[in-house]
């Protein structure tokens, strides 16, 4: 009977261990990681607002050249070639203009694709597809254009294999935004378009592990107490 006590007294302790494992693993891969493209123009790429052809922001075949991890659990600072990356974009529909400020809503959609041979992503593989929250074009002083997608939105839409490269946990939370710069000409009075394809920026996701829990939570604890009562007891 003793060396069932121990023997149950050993595995609440490796279960209370196991726990606590869990949610310290969990506390440091919420620290800031980012998971980001570099995205530059190319002889085919265009980023288009006209008017008079429909309300919304295109993204046309912007080129896709590296993927990086940082502060990731997994591989943080390594530096990927992407084969055939492609950026392609619709955000939602205009919504308003002020001085030299074009706001875009949310809806429409996104895709990148490519292929990544180190993390044995074949070409062509979807690398992530979602939907803005919203987006916003703002003309620099020199006449030209910057362009900036300030919120978006991809879901759980990324490629696991990436995530699971980086070290990143399946089910985490997506928070991803854009950032792209371009030299423009004028559509009418209001439109415009990276006719001389001058583009740079990149697309940053920044995923947050799904919390465990409350239950599970409240598991650890009870584990964690009842290894400590064994203890104190002798038993």
């Amino acid at each position: 009977m003793k060396g069932f006590k121990i023997n149950k007294f050993k595995n609440l302790l490796l279960a209370a261990s196991i726990m606590a494992t869990l949610l310290l693993s969990t506390g440091a891969a919420q620290a800031a990681l980012s998971i980001s493209y570099a995205v530059t123009g190319g002889s085919s790429s265009s980023i288009v607002y006209n008017p008079s052809a429909d309300a919304f922001l295109h993204g046309n075949n912007l080129t896709v050249t590296t993927v990086t991890g940082t502060d990731t659990p997994l591989n943080s600072g390594t530096n990927h070639s992407i084969v055939g990356g492609l950026l392609n974009f619709q955000t939602g529909a205009y919504t308003s203009q002020s001085q030299g400020v074009w706001n875009f809503g949310g809806g429409g959609t996104i895709s990148m694709t490519g292929g990544i041979s180190d993390i044995g992503l074949p070409n062509n593989s979807t690398l992530l597809t979602g939907s803005f929250l919203s987006a916003t074009v703002t003309e620099l002083p020199v006449g030209s254009f910057r362009f900036d997608i300030v919120g978006a939105t991809f879901g759980d839409s990324d490629n696991p294999n990436i995530y699971q490269y980086f070290g990143v946990p399946a089910g985490s939370i997506c928070s991803n935004a854009m950032s792209l710069s371009f030299l423009a000409t004028s559509i009418g009075s209001t439109g415009f378009t990276s006719g001389n394809n001058t583009i740079a920026g990149q697309v940053v996701d920044t995923p947050t592990p799904t919390p465990i829990p409350a239950a599970a939570w409240l598991l650890g604890s009870g584990l964690l107490g009842l290894a400590g009562i064994r203890r104190r007891t002798g038993n």
